[in-house]
C-alpha cells in the first residue's frame, strides 16, 4: 500500500502548526507561541500522545480520556513553563488505555536509552495489554516517527539541541578514530 499523505495548501508564514494527516493518523507539530491558536483545533478533543520539548529536554504525556488531549495540554501550559515546542500523534484507529500507556511508557524508555534529560518524573504507567496491542502501538510508533524523519527530517530523538550535539561529537570522534561503521 503507497503511502499517503494529505498537504493543505493554507501556509501562514506567522503560524507555526504544521498537521499531518494520512489513513492511520494525524500529527501536529506547533510552537508553544501558537498555543491558543492550537486550542481551536477540533482534533485535540481526540486522544494521543504528545511530546513538549525545548533545546535541553522534553516530556512525554498521553491522554486516554473522554476530554481529549488538550485538557493535559491546558494543564502543561499553565505549569510547565520551560517548553517551546510540541508534538502531538493522534491515532485513527480505536486505541485502549493500554495502548497509549504502553507507547507512553515505551516513548519515555526509549528516550531515556539516548540519555535524552526528560521532565517526566515516573517512567510511564503500566496497563494490562495484549499482544495483538503492543503490536498495534509498536506499528502506529514506526509509523508516525517515519513520517516525522522522512517528511520532515525530524528525529525525534535528536529534538533537543544538547542531545544532536552529543550525537555529532559521537561521530566525529568515530570518524577521527576511524571506527565509523559503513553501510
Amino acid at each position: 500500500m503507497p503511502n499517503y499523505i494529505q498537504i493543505q495548501n493554507q501556509i501562514d508564514p506567522k503560524d507555526h502548526i504544521i498537521i499531518i494527516e494520512n489513513n492511520q493518523f494525524v500529527i501536529l507539530m506547533f510552537s508553544k507561541t501558537d498555543f491558543k491558536q492550537l486550542k481551536s483545533i477540533e482534533l485535540l478533543r481526540a486522544n494521543g500522545i504528545y511530546i513538549l520539548y525545548n533545546n535541553n529536554k522534553l516530556y512525554v504525556g498521553q491522554n486516554s480520556s473522554e476530554k481529549g488531549i488538550i485538557t493535559r495540554l491546558n494543564k502543561h501550559y499553565a505549569r510547565k513553563l520551560w517548553w517551546e515546542n510540541g508534538i502531538i500523534f493522534i491515532p485513527k484507529q480505536i486505541f485502549t488505555k493500554a495502548h497509549y500507556d504502553y507507547i507512553e511508557k515505551t516513548f519515555i524508555k526509549r528516550f531515556r536509552q539516548y540519555k535524552i534529560e526528560l521532565d517526566n518524573v515516573t517512567d510511564g504507567n503500566t496497563s494490562p495489554i495484549t499482544v495483538e496491542e503492543i503490536n498495534q502501538a509498536e506499528m502506529f510508533m514506526s509509523n508516525v516517527t517515519t513520517v516525522l524523519d522522512k517528511l520532515f527530517g525530524k528525529n525525534i530523538f535528536m529534538l533537543t539541541k544538547d542531545n544532536y550535539t552529543k550525537y555529532l561529537e559521537n561521530l566525529v570522534n568515530q570518524l577521527l578514530d576511524d571506527t565509523l561503521e559503513k553501510n
